[in-house]
């Protein structure tokens, strides 16, 4: 599907990123959006960018849970930000979180 993308998850709670073409993503997001398994899904941020983060992951997952205490703290305080739809902070918040997590994965899928 030529996704490529970061998934962070603490306790029931998780953010994902997706980086594709948008005929791969929309339906992909679609197919989640059905999933019974998931609630409360908001999709933060649409936007068409130069190049990918994770361009050589197909998908980095972090369990935030298993992270030293100061990095599952930031992880809680930007989903607080994350999900108050002020697109302002959460537009940073996105940001910060990418930069944050993307040093946290394997050499080869922050590429």
């Amino acid at each position: 599907m030529d996704v490529t993308g970061l998934l962070l998850f603490s306790g029931g709670n998780f953010l994902q990123v997706l980086e594709g073409p948008s005929p791969a993503i929309a339906p992909l997001v679609e197919r989640i959006a059905r999933d019974a398994r998931h609630t409360d899904l908001r999709v933060l941020r649409m936007a068409s960018l130069p190049k990918r983060t994770f361009s050589a992951w197909h998908m980095g997952v972090l369990n935030v849970s298993e992270l030293r205490p100061v990095d599952a703290a930031h992880f809680e305080m930007l989903t607080r930000i994350l999900f108050a739809k002020d697109p302002e902070h959460s537009d940073r918040a996105v940001r910060s979180l990418l930069r944050r997590f993307r040093a946290m994965l394997p050499a080869a899928a922050a590429a």
